[in-house]
């Protein structure tokens, strides 16, 4: 067995440490430190960040214009839309066919606004919504029915048989085209293909009202 001749003193490290030398910092300018100008491209991204409403803003969307009086008078009426190769002139077939554009209230999951239908039979129903034919066609087939459908109901209002259900209905499609701005020019156009006829005063009509003096 090896033996340790000298005996270990307690209290008194065996090792010495040695320190560690710090190096020291190459300072190339003694002086104080200067700042040089920076040019910021875009000061916007330095702003301070604000608060960010983080309820959800929901687009509120127009209320859609209905009317189950003037789709249930488009029942068994003559066909409007007459789009040739795909007309039947069946009256026992035919709805109020909404137009498919934005323009008239159409959106996703949204039919167009109840005033904005048109007398169809299935046929040119079926053509509208699932044919072939460009947007532009069906368009202007479209607009073209409108101005026949706005004659109807200028004739409906004419008919003594028809009821005050029936008659207040085409009343307020008559009401909301007016307040879209598009009576005028849909009864101009019926007039253009003679299909209302328009309204002329008697000769030696005298107005009741007082004409107003030129200005001055």
């Amino acid at each position: 067995m090896l033996k340790q001749k000298t005996p270990i003193k307690r209290g008194i490290s065996q090792l010495k440490r040695t320190g560690f030398k710090r190096k020291e910092m190459s300072r190339k300018n003694d002086g104080e430190k200067q700042c040089r100008p920076i040019t910021i491209a875009n000061p916007a991204i330095f702003r301070l960040p604000q608060c960010v409403d983080t309820r959800s803003n929901s687009v509120e969307r127009a209320t859609r214009r209905e009317n189950s009086a003037l789709r249930e008078f488009a029942r068994n009426q003559p066909c409007l839309l007459m789009v040739p190769g795909h007309c039947t002139n069946d009256r026992g077939t035919t709805v109020g066919c909404h137009s498919n554009w934005s323009i008239h209230g159409k959106g996703k999951s949204r039919k167009a606004d109840d005033h904005y239908i048109v007398w169809g039979c299935i046929g040119c129903h079926s053509w509208l919504d699932q044919g072939d034919a460009g947007q532009h066609e069906k368009m202007a087939v479209f607009e073209e029915a409108l101005v026949r459908q706005v004659a109807q109901y200028k004739k409906a209002l004419k008919c003594s048989s028809l009821t005050k259900r029936f008659q207040q209905a085409v009343k307020w499609a008559l009401e909301e085209l007016a307040s879209d701005r598009r009576l005028e020019d849909l009864e101009a156009s019926a007039i253009g293909l003679g299909l209302l006829t328009p309204m002329h005063l008697p000769e030696g009509f005298k107005s009741p009202f007082r004409s107003r003096p030129p200005a001055a």
